[in-house]
Parts: structure tokens; sequence; C-alpha cells
């Protein structure tokens, strides 16, 4: 989980869209990582601190909330039943993108225009 927020981080950062619900907190772009999990970590703090018990929705969706994804997932499976969920790793998704997308295709009842099946942009 720690590569992913990392991740998030530089991509956020650097496209501009960082999240950063704190008060005082400084221009997106100035941000450095460790002080980013720092402070979303006191945040995160102060809400448990107000008595929040699910961090994600209650204290924020963004930033280091977004990959709380048994939160997500409880949430979503109270709405959908579980064999309409499909996962796929980024990394199986990266490595066999042809063979996952025809997978997803088949599971959909779709058919797959294979012109263009690479991911524009891979947030790894």
């Amino acid at each position: 989980q720690a590569e992913r927020t990392e991740s998030y981080f530089y991509h956020a950062r650097e496209d501009g869209w960082l999240h950063q619900p704190w008060d005082g907190a400084g221009p997106v772009r100035a941000a450095t990582y460790p002080a980013w999990v720092d402070q979303s970590l006191k945040y995160a703090n102060s809400c448990t601190a107000r008595g929040i018990t699910r961090l994600w929705p209650d204290c924020d969706v963004w930033g280091i909330f977004v990959g709380l994804y048994a939160e997500q997932l409880r949430h979503w499976l109270k709405r959908f039943d579980a064999g309409q969920f499909v996962a796929v790793s980024m990394v199986h998704y990266l490595k066999n993108n042809l063979m996952v997308m025809r997978s997803l295709a088949r599971h959909l009842g779709m058919r797959l225009n294979t012109a263009n099946t690479q991911p524009a942009r891979a947030n790894t």
C-alpha cells in the first residue's frame, strides 16, 4: 500500500490536484512526500479523536483515504451482488493488457475493439 500511496502523491502533485485537507497547507507543487504523509496521518488522527470510526468516507475520500479499499468494497457490496465485481491488479493489467481486456469483454458480454487497448496512462 505504501508504494501506491507514494505513486498517488507524485502523480497528484505533478498534475496539481494533490489533496491537502488540513489547515495551513502550502502550495501543492511545494509539497514533499514525507511531510504530506505526516500531515495526512495527523489529519486521520484528528478524525478518530472526534469519534469518526470509518476514515473512508467519513473523514475524507481522497489522499491516503482513497486507498482504504476494504471500506469502499463494503460500501458497494451493500448495493451490488459480489458476482458483479471483477478485480484486476494494476500489475496484471499492465503486463497482460490485451488478455485482461479480452477477459473483461467476455465477462461483460461485449466485443473488444483491439485497435487501441493500451492504457493511456499507468499510475504506477
